[in-house]
């Protein structure tokens, strides 16, 4: 027997939480004195990063157990250039003594190279904020029952062994010695699960920003289709050489995930330089739409963050570009500088990236695959590997003879060049989903002519 059927959650009812991060004037108040402070120990130039993230989140377990955490963590990065050097910290919330920290950073700055003369202009009193949409607290009493039911024992295959609901608020802010500050607001919810897999542990899961916005169901039916594989004793591909594939959505993900960080205009002009001469041709099937749409309003540079098109109908559009790569091309940053942490350097890289839907929906698009592997869940995440750009996965899936599943498939190696991948990508579902695992990534199904097997 399946799982229950996951339905759709009532409306949350207003409540206020127990924990909250801290508020953006709090923040902007002490990145201020933390950059005034370094302009008067004589700093050449500086920028802070500060991120205060507030958490709550239930657990359930297999045994029925449940738990719950929540908490705040607040971190600060503040980078400083002196005379020929610079130096970085890594902070909690900004501090109550500035001055200290600011002569240290200064300082250590100093030691690094030498000394400078430049003075560094304190921060303007003006600064943009940018709060999230409002949304009722998260329905805890109401995800603990979803997470029940997700662990609910199948009577054969894999079983869940927990899930967890996280709920985060953060406030971001970005600021740098010559005027420029902005705070905003960003939250999101996931949802997730481990089940039992094949020599180990599958993790399957939800985002989405708002809760309403969690596809339960999805997650339920992605179960049920990897118990499916699972309990048809899934067994090595007797296929040499190339096959169609189609690829489900979470397995598509990571290929529009690696597209993004392709594109990115510093890795463009790093290694690719030939796809400069390329921008208006095409360099993809037109089934190939792809894009970049960031829900922050700023990058890590304080650049307003804008859609991006990378890809339309096949056709090189542009790239991911921060400020300094944008100089170099000659074009307007399209925002896309991000920080791995508040006290790294700021790098180009997709926020959320999606690959445009068409019209078929799956079964039309296996009916189309004739004899292939139908890939429905990743083993080893894919990405572009090696120097000639191989797009390389290994996943679970089916084996599929005139259009209908027969056998299933697994683990099974698929792999091709990125440039011959795209241009073999034949259509794309009416499927679009969020991927947990490639974060930011959303895609259909895709459809492709052939990738390599082994």
């Amino acid at each position: 027997m399946n799982p229950p059927a996951l339905t759709t959650p009532p409306a949350a009812p207003e409540s206020s939480g127990t924990t909250a991060s801290v508020g953006a004037e709090e923040l902007l108040h002490g990145c201020r004195a933390l950059l005034d402070a370094v302009a008067a120990e004589g700093g050449d130039a500086a920028d802070v990063q500060c991120v205060s993230t507030s958490v709550r989140a239930v657990q359930a377990f297999a045994d029925g157990a449940h738990a719950g955490r929540q908490g705040v963590t607040v971190t600060t990065g503040l980078r400083v250039r002196a005379g020929e050097g610079a130096a970085t910290l890594l902070l909690g919330a900004p501090p109550a003594s500035p001055g200290d920290v600011a002569r240290l950073a200064v300082a250590l700055a100093r030691r690094s190279h030498g000394e400078g003369d430049r003075p560094l202009a304190p921060i303007g009193v003006g600064a943009a904020v940018h709060p999230a949409v409002p949304e009722p607290e998260a329905p805890f009493e109401v995800s603990r029952r979803f997470l029940a039911e997700l662990l609910t024992p199948p009577e054969a295959g894999p079983v869940a062994l927990g899930a967890e609901h996280v709920h985060t608020r953060s406030w971001t802010v970005v600021a740098d010695g010559v005027g420029s500050a902005v705070a905003y607001e960003q939250a999101g919810h996931h949802a997730w699960h481990w089940l039992e897999g094949l020599g180990g542990h599958m993790v399957d899961g939800l985002a989405a920003s708002r809760f309403d916005e969690l596809r339960w169901d999805a997650l339920a039916a992605r179960a049920r289709e990897f118990r499916a594989v699972h309990l048809a004793g899934p067994r090595p591909l007797d296929h040499d050489g190339a096959l169609p594939v189609l690829l489900h959505p979470d397995v598509a993900a990571h290929l529009v995930r690696s597209l993004g960080f392709l594109l990115c205009a510093g890795n463009v002009l790093s290694g690719m330089r030939p796809l400069l001469e390329r921008v208006g041709r095409r360099i993809a099937s037109p089934a190939v739409t792809l894009a970049d749409d960031p829900v922050s309003p700023v990058d890590a540079e304080g650049t307003p963050a804008r859609r991006q098109v990378l890809l339309e109908r096949g056709v090189l559009k542009g790239f991911l570009t921060g400020r300094a790569n944008a100089s170099e091309l000659g074009v307007t940053p399209s925002g896309a500088a991000r920080r791995s942490a508040p006290d790294q350097p700021a790098v180009e890289s997709p926020s959320h990236i999606s690959l445009a839907a068409g019209e078929d929906s799956r079964d039309a698009l296996r009916a189309r695959l004739g004899d292939g592997i139908e890939a429905v869940g990743v083993v080893q995440p894919g990405r572009i590997r090696g120097r000639r750009g191989t797009f390389t996965t290994v996943v679970l899936g089916w084996r599929v003879r005139d259009g209908r599943r027969t056998e299933a498939l697994g683990p099974v190696r698929v792999s091709l060049g990125v440039f011959e991948l795209l241009r073999s990508i034949q259509a794309t579902a009416d499927d679009p989903a969020h991927s947990y695992l490639a974060a930011g990534a959303r895609s259909p199904s895709i459809l492709l002519s052939h990738m390599r097997t082994g």
